[in-house]
């Protein structure tokens, strides 16, 4: 049981409380002090191509490394 001000009159009220003791202030419907916290997530569609296919960027950074490595291994050790 914890208490909370009431947002009529402001005095300390339990959050068991059904209504404030000093205004009838009513808390059944909504409680006032319980937020309501719904969180919007909008996809953008920026980003780079592996996101289209849920691969995420690192990996195409990675692959573009493994490949530039391998190009510089073969010219070196030929040459």
């Amino acid at each position: 049981m914890a208490l909370v001000r009431c947002p009529e009159c402001g005095i300390r009220v339990s959050t068991e409380a059904e209504m404030c003791p000093n205004c009838a202030y009513p808390f059944t419907k909504r409680k006032p002090w319980k937020r309501d916290k719904t969180i919007i997530i909008q996809k953008s569609g920026d980003g780079c191509l592996a996101q289209i296919f849920n691969a995420g960027c690192s990996l195409v950074v990675i692959i573009l490394l493994f490949i530039f490595g391998l190009i510089f291994l073969v010219t070196t050790c030929f040459h």
